[in-house]
């Protein structure tokens, strides 16, 4: 190698070294790794201390048609104050319906299948929340129609009209 080769690239080593940083002192780090648990799911979202929000929900199950749809959910001090069907209007939808696509009740709905050992459970949690984004379960090998998936999106803590 010759010589300018040489500076070329003791100058671009410098340079990709070279970088500012920010300290996080007082503030809280930055979280870069999905809660892989249940309970570190449930301790993220008690620290966030979201009691007002609402979020899109969409259950995939043998269920009445029009909940299959998206379903944007309004919670006020965790109880379902609002509820919209984002397709068609929403003739089916029960009261425990609608509780159990909220984030305590989805929370609920993952200890319940853990504690009766479901044949399939995966869960994705909200990096930033905690709140359960995507649920597929299959309650038993040989049991047609058990199969649910849930799925949250659009979160907005603290809206309500």
């Amino acid at each position: 190698m010759n010589l300018r080769t040489l500076v070329a690239l003791a100058f671009s080593s410098l340079l990709v070294g070279c970088g500012s940083t920010v300290s996080n002192a007082g503030s809280e780090p930055d979280r870069t790794t999905l809660p892989e648990s249940l309970e570190e799911a449930r301790q993220l979202w008690k620290k966030r201390d979201i009691e007002n929000y609402a979020v899109t929900a969409q259950m995939t199950c043998y269920c009445p048609q029009d909940l299959l749809q998206p379903i944007r959910l309004e919670i006020k001090g965790g109880k379902v104050v609002a509820t919209e069907g984002l397709q068609r209007p929403l003739e089916n939808l029960t009261r425990e319906d609608a509780e159990r696509m909220t984030v305590d009740g989805l929370f609920r709905f993952v200890e319940d299948a853990q504690r009766r050992d479901a044949h399939l459970l995966d869960v994705s949690y909200d990096d930033e929340y905690g709140f359960p984004t995507l649920i597929n379960y299959d309650g038993h090998k040989m049991i047609a129609d058990d199969e649910r998936q849930y799925r949250l999106s659009d979160f907005e803590p603290g809206a309500l009209r």
